[in-house]
């Protein structure tokens, strides 16, 4: 699978974008997304399955609905703004995933906060493996509502855990976002705009005594 991306140009943190890509801010507003287990359909879905150490398994839907950004993810992978790459599931999740199925992670009564959860699968592990509330978030609704809500249902129909699902900017998210145990975080750090509000959510809703799990991954262009 090959991805393409808009920024980091030249090793350039600010990032000149592609020419033939607009990244005007786009007028998103926050929004909880209700998850009704009882009323969500996955007649007809097809899954990718994802093998882990010791045996466990993890499924994430490959014929995704992806609504009125369609066109756009057409085009790039990620364009920052507008769509922010949640439709993939990138390198980096895999890796954690990996290591926390080979470390045996266990996440009993811990509350989460997957940021930029995109396909979910960070937050739906620690459900699988005892958390007791997990919030996902991601910018697009289209990505929440079509792929994150679906994969989690997939995988934790049964599952005892609280969730909550939100989409929308990081810096609209302080009423939506609670005090966290745990904040996971792949490959959504990309410029300094970014960093910056990660670092907000970091001092407003990480407990003393939490922990973060994020990971980035560098690419060249």
């Amino acid at each position: 699978m090959v991805f393409r991306f808009n920024f980091f140009e030249n090793d350039d943190m600010e990032g000149s974008q592609n020419s033939d890509i607009t990244t005007e801010t786009s007028d998103i507003n926050p929004k909880v997304h209700d998850y009704d287990s009882e009323n969500i359909s996955l007649l007809f879905s097809q899954w990718v399955e994802i093998r882990l150490p010791d045996d466990e398994k993890l499924y994430y839907l490959n014929n995704v609905d992806k609504g009125k950004i369609e066109t756009v993810t057409e085009h790039s992978d990620l364009i920052p703004n507008i769509y922010e790459g949640g439709f993939e599931v990138w390198e980096c999740t895999l890796d954690i995933l990996r290591y926390f199925a080979s470390h045996q992670e266990k996440f009993s009564f811990k509350k989460v906060l997957d940021l930029g959860c995109g396909s979910g699968l960070l937050g739906t592990y620690t459900a699988i493996h005892g958390a007791e509330c997990v919030h996902f978030q991601d910018y697009n609704q289209e990505v929440v509502e079509n792929f994150t809500i679906k994969n989690y249902h997939k995988n934790c129909e049964k599952s005892p855990c609280s969730v909550k699902f939100v989409s929308g900017d990081w810096d609209d998210m302080g009423d939506h976002f609670d005090t966290y145990d745990l904040i996971l975080s792949s490959e959504t750090i990309y410029n300094r705009d970014s960093i910056s509000k990660v670092i907000r959510i970091i001092q407003n809703h990480l407990c003393p005594s939490g922990m973060i799990w994020g990971i980035i991954l560098i690419r060249t262009i």
